[in-house]
């Protein structure tokens, strides 16, 4: 299974939500925050979950303003940036 990385602004009125889906392993939820705050995000809700050897995160995180994030380019960049490194440390 390949990791995938949504992020949706329609849910949360304050927060934009990253769904991440990956294999779990040790050190997954580590891989994870230390993205988002390389990224600049700020973490304010996480829900962690496993379902048969499978993470089922959810995050809910703003800018460094505390806004949601709204460039769609932004957007994209903080995606590929969490898949490159879901994908880079198996």
């Amino acid at each position: 299974m390949e990791p995938t990385v949504r992020l949706n602004n329609e849910d949360s009125r304050d927060y934009t939500i990253l769904d991440v889906r990956a294999p779990d392993r040790l050190g997954l939820l580590y891989t994870i925050a230390k993205t988002l705050t390389e990224e600049g995000l700020n973490i304010s809700l996480a829900k962690i979950s496993t379902e048969a050897y499978r993470a089922v995160d959810v995050f809910y995180v703003s800018d460094e303003r505390g806004q949601k994030i709204r460039d769609p380019q932004r957007l994209e960049q903080i995606r590929s940036r969490l898949l490159e490194a879901l994908n880079g440390e198996k």
